[in-house]
Protein backbone atom coordinates (compact mmCIF):
# COMPACT_ATOMS: atom_id res chain seq x y z
CA UNK A 1 0.00 0.00 0.00
CA UNK A 2 0.81 3.66 -0.06
CA UNK A 3 3.37 4.64 2.61
CA UNK A 4 2.69 8.41 2.43
CA UNK A 5 2.81 10.04 5.86
CA UNK A 6 -0.22 12.28 6.31
CA UNK A 7 0.64 15.91 7.07
CA UNK A 8 -1.55 18.78 8.32
CA UNK A 9 -3.44 20.35 5.41
CA UNK A 10 -3.72 17.14 3.39
CA UNK A 11 -7.24 16.06 2.41
CA UNK A 12 -7.46 12.27 1.93
CA UNK A 13 -10.59 10.54 0.69
CA UNK A 14 -11.56 7.02 1.71
CA UNK A 15 -13.95 5.24 -0.67
CA UNK A 16 -15.36 1.76 -0.93
CA UNK A 17 -17.98 0.04 -3.04
CA UNK A 18 -19.78 -3.25 -3.40
CA UNK A 19 -21.70 -4.67 -6.34
CA UNK A 20 -23.85 -7.76 -6.84
CA UNK A 21 -23.70 -8.86 -10.46
CA UNK A 22 -25.55 -6.17 -12.39
CA UNK A 23 -28.47 -5.81 -10.00
CA UNK A 24 -27.09 -3.73 -7.14
CA UNK A 25 -24.22 -1.35 -6.46
CA UNK A 26 -23.45 0.75 -3.40
CA UNK A 27 -20.61 3.16 -2.81
CA UNK A 28 -19.65 5.04 0.35
CA UNK A 29 -16.87 7.47 1.06
CA UNK A 30 -15.56 10.12 3.39
CA UNK A 31 -13.20 13.06 3.00
CA UNK A 32 -11.07 14.47 5.81
CA UNK A 33 -8.65 17.31 6.41
CA UNK A 34 -5.58 16.41 8.46
CA UNK A 35 -4.96 18.85 11.33
CA UNK A 36 -2.10 19.34 13.78
CA UNK A 37 -4.05 17.28 16.36
CA UNK A 38 -5.74 14.66 14.19
CA UNK A 39 -8.40 15.21 11.54
CA UNK A 40 -11.74 16.87 10.82
CA UNK A 41 -14.38 15.15 8.69
CA UNK A 42 -15.51 17.08 5.59
CA UNK A 43 -18.33 14.70 4.63
CA UNK A 44 -21.64 15.42 6.35
CA UNK A 45 -23.71 12.51 5.03
CA UNK A 46 -25.41 9.92 7.27
CA UNK A 47 -23.35 6.81 7.97
CA UNK A 48 -25.83 4.62 9.85
CA UNK A 49 -27.21 1.76 7.76
CA UNK A 50 -30.79 2.71 8.64
CA UNK A 51 -30.22 6.23 7.26
CA UNK A 52 -28.74 5.22 3.91
CA UNK A 53 -30.76 2.15 2.88
CA UNK A 54 -33.91 2.98 0.93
Amino acid sequence: GDKTILQPGMMPAVDGSVSVKKTFRAQVGDSFIVTENGYEPLTEFAKDLEDVVC
